[in-house]
C-alpha cells in the first residue's frame, strides 16, 4: 500500500494516509523527521496556516522546500485555481509544471484519486529555481551573510575536533532569508564538479598551516567584521589558540 502525506488543513474527503498542516519551513522540518518514507505527496495549493492565507499559495513553497531537500516523491497538488492562473499570479510558480507533479483542478472527488505508477521528480530542477535569486543584485549581502554561514559550516565539516562556539552576533540572524540560503546551496550544489569538498579541504588546510607558521601581523578591515567574520576568521587561522597578530576594525561606511 503507498504511503501518503496529505498536506492540508481540510480533508476534502481524502481519509487515506497521513494529514498534517503548518508553516511550511516547518513542515519540512517535521517531514525530515518523521515522514521521510513517503511515497506520495498530497498538497493543497491554498492550505490555510497561521501565517499563510489561503491565497499565498503555501503548497507550492512547501512543494520548492521538498525539491531543495531532494525529497523526489511523486507530489499531486490540488487547487480551485488553474495552473496557469497560478502562474499569472507569480512566474516563480512555475514549478508545478515540472516533472514529477501532477496537478488537479477542484472541485474533485479525491477519495477516487489513482496514484498508481507515479514518475518521481528529476535530480536537478535548478532551472526552476535560478529565476528567484537575482545573485546580481544580492551578491554583496550572499558575500556578508551567506557567504559566513556557508564558510562555518565547511569549516566545522571537515574540522570538527576545532570548537566554533557560538560567534555570530544578533545582527548576523536579523533578516536572515533562510529560503534563498536554500536555493543558493541547491543551485551551488548542483553546479560543483571534481570533488569540492575535497578541493576546500586541502585549501582550507594549507592557509591554516601557512599563516600559523609564520604568524604574519593581520590587520582585517570590514565594516561587518563585529557582526562575527573577524572571531570566524580568528577560529579558521588559530583554532582554539589565538594571536595578538591577529587585529580588526570596523569603519563606518561614509557615503559620497
Amino acid at each position: 500500500m503507498t504511503e501518503i502525506l496529505h498536506i492540508s488543513d481540510q480533508p476534502f474527503g481524502f481519509s487515506n494516509g497521513t494529514r498534517i498542516s503548518g508553516e511550511p519551513n516547518e513542515l519540512i522540518t517535521q517531514i525530515k523527521k518523521e515522514h521521510f518514507k513517503t511515497e506520495l505527496f498530497l498538497i493543497n495549493v491554498n492550505y490555510k496556516s497561521e501565517n499563510f492565507s489561503r491565497s499565498d499559495n503555501a503548497g507550492i513553497l512547501l512543494l520548492k522546500y521538498l525539491r531543495l531537500n531532494h525529497f523526489e516523491q511523486h507530489c499531486i497538488l490540488y487547487s480551485f485555481l488553474s495552473r496557469e492562473q497560478l502562474m499569472i499570479q507569480n512566474p516563480h510558480n512555475s514549478i508545478i509544471f515540472s516533472d514529477g507533479v501532477s496537478y488537479i483542478r477542484m472541485p474533485e472527488d479525491l477519495s477516487k484519486l489513482v496514484y498508481d505508477n507515479l514518475e518521481k521528480a528529476s535530480a536537478d530542477l535548478s532551472a526552476y529555481f535560478r529565476g528567484e535569486v537575482d545573485f546580481v543584485k544580492i551578491r554583496h549581502n550572499l558575500a556578508n551573510i551567506y557567504g559566513l554561514w556557508f564558510m562555518f559550516n565547511v569549516h566545522n565539516r571537515f574540522f570538527k575536533t576545532e570548537e566554533l562556539g557560538s560567534i555570530f552576533s544578533n545582527e548576523f540572524f536579523q533578516n536572515f532569508d533562510f529560503f534563498q540560503l536554500h536555493i543558493a546551496n541547491y543551485l551551488i550544489n548542483n553546479k560543483s564538479t571534481d570533488n569540492p569538498k575535497q578541493q576546500t579541504l586541502n585549501l582550507i588546510g594549507t592557509l591554516k598551516k601557512d599563516i600559523r607558521e609564520k604568524n604574519p601581523k593581520i590587520l582585517y578591515i570590514d565594516d561587518k567584521a563585529n557582526i562575527g567574520w573577524a572571531a570566524f576568521l580568528k577560529k579558521i587561522i588559530y583554532g582554539n589558540g589565538d594571536s595578538e597578530n591577529f587585529q580588526s576594525d570596523a569603519p563606518e561606511k561614509t557615503v559620497f
